[in-house]
Parts: structure tokens; sequence; C-alpha cells
């Protein structure tokens, strides 16, 4: 009796396939067709877009329109096989959770025709190191490649009018929120643009930098933004009124904060975990 990861595959005509999945699986010893270990299909129209996976660890993603969301439950038996992703033009939306767990993934190739990258699309995908956003895409989330812990650079197209990338981070269009600072950067030090207002949710959450300069420009900084850094100090810029949930949680290293004398509220949990920490200073 074969199986898939564990499931029962059953054979109709000359293809097995996996109870579970729901999908065309191909055994070694399959000669049609020989380099391929699984297909499918993954649009949310029927017969739409279809999937391949060959023997190189290679996931095509062929057709038109949009991915279904949560195709992840459908691919997770072959995630650790899964070294390189390759949507062709004319797929429009990449789904929710489309990649998540991919932790041998590399590379990724993302079509012009793609509007809008979906909430954790590629979250948790550790070996990914770069990626680029084409000119089309209008909508991505903040959850987007959370969890990339080697991702070191977002490229963004010149022409994308949603988005802006500014030496691999990831703001929007004119740097005015802070998206995500990747966790593979390796910098010690860290200067945000004058241009930003906002800094996001988790924007720099492990960020491996010890020093970061905040400019005047600022004036919210969004729940977790730092959280699990290594920051050592942090100076809070002036015309920030709060400091939200976790801002700071779990940065084992912080041993001082400085903050503005317009500071009206400090959450609960903003400083949770900071072991070392020592003093917060105003003016």
């Amino acid at each position: 009796c074969m199986t898939c990861n564990g499931y029962l595959v059953y054979k109709v005509g000359d293809v097995y396939k996996c109870r579970k999945h729901k999908v065309e699986v191909y055994t070694f010893n399959e000669e049609k067709p020989s380099d391929m270990l699984a297909t499918g299909e993954c649009g949310k129209v029927k017969g739409d877009i279809t999937w391949s996976l060959d023997r190189n660890g290679v996931l095509t993603i062929d057709g038109k329109g949009e991915m279904l969301d949560d195709m992840q439950s459908v691919w997770d038996g072959y995630a650790e096989l899964i070294r390189e992703v390759k949507i062709s033009e004319g797929i429009t939306s990449i789904g929710d959770y489309a990649f998540e767990g991919f932790t041998e993934l590399v590379s990724a190739d993302i079509p012009e025709s793609v509007t809008v990258i979906g909430a954790n699309a590629f979250a948790g995908c550790s070996s990914l190191k770069s990626v680029n956003i084409p000119a089309g895409v209008t909508e991505l989330y903040i959850e987007t490649f959370i969890e990339c812990d080697a991702l070191e650079n977002i490229e963004v197209s010149a022409e994308n009018e949603s988005y802006d990338s500014i030496d691999g981070v990831l703001f929007t269009e004119g740097a005015k929120s802070l998206i995500l600072y990747p966790r593979g950067k390796t910098a010690e030090k860290y200067t945000i643009p004058d241009s930003v207002e906002k800094i996001e949710i988790s924007a720099f959450t492990k960020a491996k930098f010890s020093s970061v300069v905040i400019p005047d420009s600022v004036k919210e900084i969004n729940d977790f933004a730092f959280e699990k850094s290594a920051l050592t100090s942090v100076d809070i810029s002036k015309g920030i009124t709060k400091i939200s949930s976790g801002v700071f949680r779990d940065c084992e290293k912080l041993e001082s904060v400085h903050l503005p004398n317009s500071i009206l509220k400090i959450d609960a949990i903003a400083f949770s975990g900071c072991r070392n920490l020592t003093s917060i200073k105003f003016p």
C-alpha cells in the first residue's frame, strides 16, 4: 500500500492520488511524467491555475487569475522539498498563507501581473534571502514576510506606485510608513529616513542592530515594533505620545531608554521581558 507523507495513495488509471491532499502524486518508479512529484490546481476558478512540483524542488504555478487562499494545507507534505517557486505571468494574486512554512525556499519569482500578495504568503520561509516586488503590486500585508529570519533585502520596482524600498527596507510609497526591516540584515546601526511618519506593527521584530536613530518626523510607533530586537539603548523622537503594547517586549539587551516630554501613556507590557533595562529617562 503506497503512502504520501503517511496518507493513503490510490491509483486512478495511470495516476496516483493522495486521499488527504487531493492531488496527483507520482512515485519514483513512475515513467510519466518522470520529473514530477505532484500536481494539482490552486485557482479560485476551477481550471484556471495549475501547479506542479518537480524532483529538483521547483514549484511551478501556471495559468491566469487569482490563487486560492490557504494552499499551504495542500503543500504541507512537500514544504521541506520546495526550494524555488516560479509563478507565471497571468497570475494576479498570491493567496493568504500560500507558501507559509517553506523552510527551504531560497527563490521566488513574482511576475508583473501580480497585484496582491496575501497575508502570511511567505511567513516562515526561513531560508529566503531576497524578494522582488513588481510594479503592479498594490496590496500586501504586514504579515506577508513575517518570520523570514534570513531575509536581507526587499526590492520594489521603481514603477510601483504603492510601495517603496530603501536599502532593502520596505515602505509605503514616499516612505511615509516603514512596513518591514528584514530580519536577515546584520548592520549594527540603522537610521530611519526623515520621511517616515509611522512605524508599523512588528516592523523591527528581531532586528539585529544595537542602535537605531528615530527622526522627529515619526509620530506613531505601533505595537511590537522593536520586539526581540538587539537594541541596547534608544532615544524616542519628539512628538511621540504613546509607547504602545509590546513595542520593546523581550529586548533582552536593552539597558536605557530616553523618552520625550510628549509621552502621555506607556502601555503595561511595553517593556515586558527587558531584563537588563535599568534606566528610563525624560528630558
